[in-house]
């Protein structure tokens, strides 16, 4: 006969597949959606697909981990769950960098005017944001700079967690910094965007305050 406690596990085990199952049909739709060139994501339909893979899978994750008392167990089925999420992430994160309103087929390699596409005076692009007043509505200078600060935000969590040289400041900062510099190479000379070294501080800052707040007591005894 089924015990109380082993039914309860059954039902939360049952949970996890259920939600686990909405974050991969989730997910498959939005690949396919990112890559179907009848479709165009912007930024908002990103983070809303993003936001209900990840909030399944974790939902999930609790279900399944609730279900067994196995301390290494669970620490395990976290840890595979933070991989996925770093995946749905980056995915993400070069969905945002590059594709948005753009096919793979749109890029094109071109040098020509580099320098009408690059700014390489540091804090020249956030003061004009700051000192712009009623020319650049408000919505726009909050999302630049606050968008800019959180793009690389997670890393700062991922990294360290994935990766054990990363727990280390210096090959967090240099990983982070080679990165971003590649990204905006790339932005600039695909025509996908510009080259901003501000947008390179305003990233980086974002990635080492995460990277600060994870190396706190708290974060180490749950997730290291």
């Amino acid at each position: 006969m089924i015990t109380r406690t082993e039914k309860q596990k059954k039902i939360k085990q049952i949970a996890a597949v259920f939600f686990y199952g909405i974050s991969a049909i989730k997910f498959g739709l939005f690949v396919f959606y990112m890559v179907h060139p009848r479709y165009r994501f912007d930024i908002s339909s990103t983070l809303f697909f993003s936001l209900i893979v990840c909030g399944a899978l974790v939902i999930g994750t609790c279900f399944l981990t609730n279900a067994t008392s196995d301390f290494a167990k669970k620490r395990k089925i976290i840890r595979k769950t933070i991989i996925v999420l770093f995946a749905v992430y980056v995915l993400c994160l070069i969905d945002l960098l590059f594709f948005q309103n753009r096919f793979i087929s749109e890029f094109r390699f071109n040098l020509d005017n580099l320098e009408l596409r690059a700014n390489f005076i540091p804090f020249h692009t956030i003061m004009t944001y700051l000192n712009a007043g009623g020319r650049l509505s408000i919505n726009i200078i909050i999302t630049n700079i606050l968008g800019n600060l959180l793009a690389f935000a997670p890393m700062g969590f991922f990294l360290p967690i994935l990766f054990d040289k990363m727990k280390k400041f210096i090959f967090y900062f240099i990983t982070i910094l080679v990165m971003l510099l590649a990204v905006e190479t790339i932005q600039l000379v695909f025509r996908v965007g510009v080259f901003d070294v501000d947008d390179i501080i305003l990233n980086s800052i974002g990635a080492i305050l995460v990277w600060c707040v994870c190396k706190s007591s708290w974060c180490k005894r749950l997730f290291y």
